[in-house]
């Protein structure tokens, strides 16, 4: 019996096909279009599949792939572009024997790569036609389509936040000189009947609630329990949470968050409070005066900050420790012009002793970039995906012995 007849199209997903050489890729798309597919899309390569699935982000996309013909950047690559876009699921594909397929899939496995199977070349319709099968079930929390794209109204995140569904999840933070994880960022995400669902599918709906600061008192009880089990192990990570401009607006803020943060049973010097939109502020005095106030308590204080830099003086500065730059967009970006687009404000931050932070690493590539352009530490997907508060104490425990990032390149260029 062919697939078609077994379930109708709209519940398979439409499939992209990279693959450099045309002959392999016509014969991949006709074996696929075989095995029950109603849409089979290819590209030559990585830049050539964005512009495949920006012009149709409305459909569920398997994308199947050899990531070692696609570059260095195989894995990473492919992780970037199911983020990028409403992709369900990742074939992967290889001429390696059998009995090495298993690195592959460690490989996938540790870069969070969603990915239904990995193959040996060459695959036969019958193999195929399962796998197609088995997207019919396929659910990858907030990573499918439908989580991703799921727009939460008031009514259903109020149930959320009744129901203690908003939970954080973290990213870890690296030293890009020595692989040594020195923190991890706390991320919100909520629990919902569709999955798990990022930060993008429910902020319309928080501000309306007005409940960013019972957002920010989830993330930091979740936070509290991500610093006791580094703790147990001896890890001296600190574990970041995000407060907006909002957090930090009214008098006596400061001391709020810090008598909530002691309830908590964790010290000042566990966290690190990452400042957003600081430039947005209602009152810029009570704003820095608040800042003040939690540096004076023993808060490690980072300035996360978006292209282009706001204008911000070695004054303003001065409450900080850390500035995190984060590029907008999704393309892959070139480390060292980022760099220079904020040449001032990285100069008065180095001149305080400041380190500098690169946000949204992928590849392997933008990891030698920003070592080149002289960030200090690294954060995105090629380290570790957002995690669970266990699976980030085993990541860190697990990088902390083997460094694995720490000789992937040259040391960056300290100067400034």
């Amino acid at each position: 019996m062919s697939l078609k007849k077994m379930q109708s199209s709209s519940e398979i997903p439409a499939v992209l096909v990279i693959e450099s050489a045309k002959f392999q890729r016509r014969s991949l798309c006709r074996l696929i279009r075989a095995a029950g597919a109603d849409r089979v899309a290819e590209a030559i390569g990585i830049k050539d599949a964005e512009r495949v699935l920006a012009k149709d982000t409305a459909s569920h996309w398997l994308v199947v792939a050899d990531p070692e013909l696609i570059g260095n950047d195989g894995i990473p690559a492919l992780k970037a572009l199911a983020d990028a876009f409403p992709v369900v699921g990742t074939l992967l594909l290889s001429h390696r024997r059998a009995n090495l397929l298993g690195e592959l899939r460690g490989q996938a496995e540790r870069h969070g790569l969603d990915f239904i199977a990995v193959l040996r070349k060459p695959v036969s319709a019958e193999e195929m036609g399962t796998l197609l099968l088995q997207t019919r079930r396929l659910q990858i929390p907030g990573r499918s389509a439908d989580t991703r794209m799921r727009i939460l109204g008031k009514e259903e995140l109020s149930e959320c936040l009744r129901a203690g569904g908003l939970r954080a999840r973290f990213q870890p933070k690296v030293d890009l000189d020595t692989g040594c994880p020195v923190g991890c960022e706390a991320a919100p995400f909520v629990n919902h009947a569709n999955g798990v669902l990022s930060f993008a599918s429910f902020s319309q709906a928080l501000k309306q609630l007005n409940a960013q600061r019972v957002m920010t008192a989830s993330l930091l009880r979740d936070a509290a329990e991500l610093v006791g089990l580094l703790r147990e192990r001896s890890l001296g990570a600190k574990v970041a949470v995000k407060l907006g401009a909002d957090m930090l607006s009214e008098a006596g803020d400061a001391a709020s968050l810090d008598a909530y943060v002691r309830t908590l049973g964790i010290a000042p010097s566990d966290l690190a409070f990452e400042v957003t939109d600081g430039t947005k502020a209602a009152s810029s005095f009570t704003f820095d005066d608040n800042l003040a106030r939690l540096k004076v308590r023993g808060y490690y204080l980072a300035l996360e900050i978006a292209a282009p830099a706001p204008a911000l003086g070695e004054v303003a500065l001065m409450h900080f420790s850390e500035i995190k730059i984060r590029p907008s967009g999704n393309t892959p970006r070139d480390w060292s012009a980022v760099a220079m687009s904020h040449a001032e404000l990285l100069v008065s931050a180095r001149k305080l002793g400041m380190a500098i932070c690169a946000v949204g690493l992928r590849t392997e590539g933008d990891l030698d970039d920003a070592r080149r352009a002289g960030f200090m530490l690294g954060q995105g997907d090629l380290f570790a995906s957002a995690l669970t508060a266990e699976q980030a104490m085993i990541w860190a425990v697990r990088e902390e012995k083997a460094r694995s990032f720490a000789d992937r390149t040259p040391k960056r260029n300290r100067a400034s």
